[in-house]
C-alpha cells in the first residue's frame, strides 16, 4: 500500500504509519523503520495495538524496538479517506528522557539522572523547591527563559520573578500548586519568543519525593515540538489538498500514478469513469494497465505516461466509446509529482469530460456552416439580381438613338456592375463579413479602362493597396466612389491628350483612418468646377457616398486632378 508514499511520506523526518480501518498497518515509512527497529516486512498487517499502543488518542507509551530496548513515543493520529476507504494516519516521536509512564512518581535520586542530561539540547528540564524557587535547570532551559522573557536565571530564584506575562505568570502558579498537591500533569505551552517568532512546547510535569514520600518540590520537563506543529500543519494542508481533489466535481476524473504505473490515490468520478468506460475497477498499489482491456488504448496511455513521466507538463484530446456505445471526449493533463531533491517519482493525471463543450461546438459548426450556405446563396441572387437589371439596361442602350441617353445608361449599368462585384467577392471568398479592397478594387479599375478607354490612348495605371478589409456598409460606398472618379479621369482628363498616367492609392493614417487618393497628369477640373454647388451627377454621388461614410474630401488643382477622401 503506497497511498501517501511518494508525495510527502517518505520526504518527512517525522515517523509516520498507515493504518486500515480494522488498525492492521498498511505501511510505515523510513522514520518509522529507523525508530522501531523493525524491517516493513515484519510490521506489515500486524495489529498496531500489538505495539502496546492505543492510537486513538494522544499519549505518551513505553515500547519495544525490535532488539527489546524500551523507550518512550508521544503518540498522535488522524483518520484520512480516500476512494471510498478508511485510513488512519499515526504519528510517533520519540521522547528521549527515561519515563515509564505520565503517573511516575520521582524522588530527589532522580535530580542525579537530569544532571547527566543538562546539555540534552532537545528538552529543557528544570526543578523548584516548595517556594517554587529553582534547584536545578540545565542549558537548553537557561537558553528558552532568556528566548522568550530574555531572563538571566539563577538558582535558588523564584520561577514565577522570570515570567513578565501576569495571566501566563497566575498559570504557572496554578501548575506548581497542582503538582506540590501530588499531581502529575501534562500540558502544551505556545510562546512568543522575544524576536516575536512563535515556539510551541509540550511540558510534563511531577511531584519530587525524599525518602519518606513527603513532597520536596517538583520537576518539570519541557520538549519544543515547533517543528512537529508546523510539519503537522503542512502535513494537514497536503492532506486538505488531496482531499479537495478527491472530492472534485465529477466532470473531472483524478489519479495518480507511481513510476511503476501503479495507481497512488484515484477520486470517486475516475473510478466511476473507468467503470462506465472500461468495465474495470481500480485499485489502489496496482498498475492501471490491469484495469485497460484495450491493447490498443493501453499502448496510446503508456506513451502519454512515459512522455509526462519525462517531467514536462503534458494534454492532450481523447476519444473513447464507453459501455453503451457513446463517444466520450475527454481533455488530459498530467503534472509531475516530484520528491525533495526535484526527481519525477510520480505523476498525476487531470482528465476533464469535455463531451458536451465539442457536441455543442460541432452543432455550432454546422449551425454556422448553414448560415454561410445561406448567405452565400443571398449573395450570388443579389448578385444575379444586379446583373438582370444590367441587362435589362443594355437592352434600353442598344433600342436608343441618341448617344447622351446611351451613354447615361452605360453610366447606371457601369454603377451596377460596381455593387455586383461586391457581392461576387462576398459570395466567392473566404470570408462573408469582410471584403479585401485590393481583391475587389484591383479588378474593378481595370474593367473601368478597358470599358471606356478609347481608342489610339496609352495610360499608364499606379495603384498602392494597404492590407484593407471593410464591411459591406463601407465597401459598396466607397467602390461606387471610385467608380466616378477613376470613370472621370478616363473618360475627361485626356481628351487633349494620347498619353498619360492614373494613380489609385488607399492607406491607413493616424490610427484607423483611410485615405484614398486618386490622381491624374491630365487637364484638370474644369474653370467652373465648384465642389460645393457640384451640377453633374456623379460628383453629387461621390459628395452623398463620402458623407455616408462620415468622412471628408478635398479636391485640387494643378497639373492634372488631385482628390483626397479620408474616412
Amino acid at each position: 500500500m503506497h497511498l501517501f508514499s511518494d508525495l510527502f511520506f517518505n520526504n518527512t523526518d517525522e515517523a509516520i504509519m498507515i493504518l486500515d480501518e480494522s488498525g492492521k498497518i498498511l505501511d510505515i515509512n523510513a522514520k518509522g523503520i529507523e525508530l522501531l527497529g523493525n524491517p516493513k516486512e515484519a510490521l506489515a498487517g500486524k495489529p498496531f495495538r500489538e505495539l502496546g499502543i492505543d492510537p486513538t488518542v494522544t499519549l505518551v507509551h513505553e515500547i519495544k524496538r525490535a532488539d527489546g530496548t524500551p523507550f518512550l513515543v508521544r503518540i498522535s493520529s488522524k483518520k484520512r479517506s480516500s476512494a471510498g476507504r478508511e485510513y488512519t494516519l499515526v504519528f510517533l516521536e520519540e521522547i528521549f528522557l527515561e519515563q515509564r509512564d505520565e503517573k511516575r512518581v520521582f524522588n530527589t535520586e532522580d535530580l542525579q539522572l537530569l544532571s547527566s542530561l543538562k546539555d540534552a539540547p532537545a528538552i529543557n528540564i528544570w526543578s523548584i523547591d516548595k517556594e517554587y524557587r529553582y534547584t536545578f535547570f540545565n542549558d537548553p532551559h537557561r537558553d528558552g527563559m532568556k528566548q522568550v522573557w530574555n531572563a538571566d536565571i539563577h538558582l535558588g530564584q523564584s520561577v514565577l520573578d522570570y515570567i513578565k506575562d501576569k495571566e501566563y505568570r497566575e498559570r504557572v502558579e496554578n501548575v506548581y500548586k497542582l503538582l506540590l498537591a501530588g499531581k502529575s500533569l501534562r500540558s502544551i505551552d505556545n510562546l512568543k519568543t522575544i524576536i516575536g517568532k512563535n515556539r510551541y512546547y509540550e511540558n510534563f510535569s511531577h511531584p519530587l519525593y525524599d525518602s519518606s514520600n513527603n513532597i520536596t518540590g517538583a520537576m518539570i520537563y519541557t520538549i519544543d515540538i515547533t517543528d512537529r506543529i508546523e510539519l503537522e500543519e503542512r502535513l494537514r494542508g497536503n492532506i486538505a489538498l488531496l482531499e479537495s481533489i478527491m472530492n472534485s466535481p465529477e466532470q473531472v476524473a483524478i489519479f495518480s500514478l507511481d513510476r511503476e504505473y501503479r495507481y497512488l490515490f484515484f477520486n470517486e468520478a475516475h473510478r466511476e469513469a473507468m467503470q462506465r468506460v472500461r468495465g474495470t475497477e481500480p485499485e489502489l498499489g496496482v498498475s492501471i494497465f490491469n484495469f485497460l482491456p484495450d491493447p490498443e488504448h493501453r499502448k496510446r496511455a503508456k506513451e502519454f505516461y512515459d512522455k509526462a513521466f519525462g517531467g514536462d507538463k503534458c494534454s492532450a484530446v481523447t476519444n473513447v466509446v464507453d459501455l453503451k456505445g457513446r463517444e466520450i471526449y475527454r481533455s488530459n493533463i498530467s503534472a509531475p509529482i516530484r520528491d525533495s531533491v526535484g526527481r519525477v517519482i510520480g505523476i498525476t493525471m487531470f482528465i476533464l469530460d469535455i463531451t458536451e463543450l465539442v457536441e455543442a461546438q460541432q452543432k455550432l459548426k454546422e449551425s454556422l456552416l448553414e448560415k454561410e450556405i445561406l448567405l452565400k446563396e443571398i449573395h450570388h441572387r443579389v448578385k444575379n439580381n444586379f446583373q438582370l437589371i444590367s441587362s435589362i439596361l443594355e437592352l434600353q442602350v442598344n433600342s436608343l438613338k441618341d448617344e447622351k441617353a446611351q451613354n447615361a445608361l452605360k453610366d447606371s449599368q457601369n454603377r451596377i456592375d460596381t455593387m455586383t462585384r461586391i457581392h461576387t467577392t462576398l459570395y466567392s471568398g473566404s470570408s462573408l463579413a469582410t471584403v479585401n479592397m485590393e481583391d475587389y478594387i484591383l479588378p474593378l479599375i481595370t474593367h473601368i479602362k478597358d470599358l471606356y478607354l478609347s481608342e489610339g490612348k496609352n495610360l499608364e495605371i499606379h495603384s498602392h493597396f494597404e492590407e484593407i478589409s471593410l464591411d459591406i456598409e463601407r465597401a459598396i460606398p466607397l467602390g461606387l466612389i471610385i467608380n466616378e472618379l477613376f470613370t472621370n479621369s478616363i473618360k475627361y482628363a485626356f481628351v487633349e491628350k494620347k498619353s498619360g498616367n492614373v494613380w489609385v492609392i488607399m492607406e491607413r493614417v493616424e490610427g484607423d483612418r483611410i485615405h484614398l487618393k486618386i490622381r491624374d497628369d491630365g487637364i484638370g477640373l474644369p474653370a467652373d468646377f465648384n465642389p460645393e454647388d457640384p451640377k453633374g451627377l456623379g460628383t453629387l454621388i461621390v459628395t452623398a457616398l463620402t458623407s455616408q461614410l462620415n468622412g471628408e474630401i478635398n479636391y485640387k488643382r494643378g497639373s492634372g486632378t488631385a482628390v483626397d477622401i479620408y474616412f
